[in-house]
């Protein structure tokens, strides 16, 4: 059991030390990279609906899509 714990925690090193690379690297944090991840290419989502997606606050996502769309990276469109 020592021996899948371990690998289990080699691989979320693993895993965090990549993500802190790509968010320096892309000059993003990892929330907002997370953020990328859980959005589908061309498909709308409200924002109530992206805060319980991403299991954030509506104010600290509201605060993630602003940054998003500063950084050109999210387009934000209002609905009629």
């Amino acid at each position: 059991m020592k021996e899948i714990y371990d690998i289990i925690f080699k691989l979320k090193n693993f895993c965090h030390c990549n993500e802190d690379k790509i968010s320096k690297n892309c000059k993003i944090s990892q929330a907002e990279m997370r953020s990328i991840k859980a959005l589908e290419k061309n498909k709308a989502i409200s924002c109530t609906d992206f805060s319980r997606k991403v299991r954030l606050s509506p104010s600290r996502s509201s605060r993630i899509i602003e940054n998003l769309v500063k950084k050109g990276l999210l387009i934000r469109e209002t609905s009629c």
